[in-house]
């Protein structure tokens, strides 16, 4: 017994280790690499609302915190400070779930020398995103390693941190929270600690969307540890639908609210509609033989294959 768990401690322990090294190496690479293209190509002078939407935000480009801040000021990272920073007080807002704009708000607490505002905030979103982009790291080291070997398990964490887009992983984004969050629900449904997983799935979708699909592979594991016998269920089989419970909340409060309907919002606001998946690939190829495509679409249509 004591061995075992001296066993666990030791694979956690290379876990955060490797984790830790492969996050320095990439948050130094990045910074750096943001600091150098600023310095190279200057922030416009002219605000520009469609290209560079600020939202009322001071612009940080100045001294060091228009070096290392002001490179991550951009899109939906404008969104999550101004929510953090006045609530869900514009419409178009209300599409991006509370959990990382409360975070930011709180973590915010933490930096009250720091100003303006816009500043510390970002600085907060910022710090929030690193510490989940290292948590995916480590939980995803642990189940590679459970699931495959040691060796694949440094592969995968390499890989998903030199993968083009892994960027997002760092900025102000949602993405690196809800990667850990899903992570994390998935590797204590494999312990078979299901309460855990659900506080995790419930996490999720209060911090994108999508997280609600968790409610998925979390039965899926479920009825698997019980050999798909519906005798052995018990109470904890409710954990797997806390991811339910998240978006059920989102949307309720919404609907309390007098918030238009979600499809409404991306519709007006984001130019975005439901679909049958792929059908879009359908409309980019009769736009492109059309001639009625811009480049960007030529190339967007074939960097999915």
């Amino acid at each position: 017994m004591i061995r075992a768990v001296g066993f666990r401690v030791q694979e956690t322990s290379l876990a955060v280790k490797y984790g830790l090294m492969v996050f320095l190496i990439s948050r130094i690479f990045l910074t750096l690499w943001a600091a150098l293209i600023l310095t190279l190509q200057p922030i416009p002078v002219e605000q520009d609302e469609v290209l560079r939407p600020y939202l009322g935000e001071t612009i940080l480009k100045e001294g060091s915190a228009g070096l290392l801040l002001g490179p991550w000021q951009r899109f939906d990272t404008q969104h999550y400070l101004r929510i953090a920073r006045l609530g869900y007080v514009a419409e178009e807002d209300s599409v991006f779930p509370p959990l990382y704009p409360a975070l930011i708000r709180g973590f915010g607490y933490l930096f009250q020398g720091v100003q303006p505002i816009a500043e510390r905030h970002l600085l907060a979103g910022i710090v929030i995103s690193n510490l989940a982009f290292l948590g995916t790291l480590i939980v995803l080291f642990r189940i590679t390693e459970d699931e495959l070997d040691r060796s694949s398990a440094k592969r995968a964490v390499v890989y998903l941190a030199i993968f083009p887009t892994a960027f997002f992983l760092t900025a102000a984004y949602t993405e690196s929270l809800f990667l850990f969050f899903a992570l994390a629900a998935i590797w204590f449904a494999r312990q078979n600690k299901f309460w855990i997983a659900g506080l995790f799935g419930l996490l999720a979708p209060l911090t994108r969307l999508t997280g609600w699909i968790l409610v998925v592979p979390l039965a899926f594991e479920y009825m698997r540890q019980r050999r798909y016998k519906w005798r052995r269920i018990k109470l904890d089989f409710l954990a797997v639908f806390l991811p339910l419970v998240g978006i059920s909340t989102f949307l309720l409060w919404r609907s309390i609210s007098g918030l238009p309907q979600l499809a409404e919002i991306y519709g007006n606001y984001w130019y975005q509609v439901t679909a049958i998946p792929g059908s879009d690939l359908f409309t980019a190829l009769r736009k492109m033989f059309a001639g009625e495509a811009p480049f960007t679409l030529f190339f967007d249509f074939f960097i999915v294959f």
